[in-house]
């Protein structure tokens, strides 16, 4: 049987929205870029020289 076009959007949505709460839940930023220099083992010490603005809190926490 054939997707339709609404079955085929609410597929696309509902892989987005899973998408962003891994990402949350995982405490990585939500654009996908870094803002300091955590590791996955390591807390964050200085904003990248990239990185214009104010940068959160949850940016420095390690991955884990």
């Amino acid at each position: 049987m054939a997707q339709t076009k609404f079955d085929k959007q609410v597929e696309e949505t509902a892989g987005s929205v899973a998408f962003g709460i891994g990402r949350f839940l995982a405490g990585r930023p939500m654009d996908g870029e870094r803002k300091t220099d955590a590791t996955f083992w390591c807390t964050g010490s200085r904003v990248l020289p990239t990185v214009e603005g104010k940068v959160s809190r949850s940016s420095y926490r390690a991955g884990w």
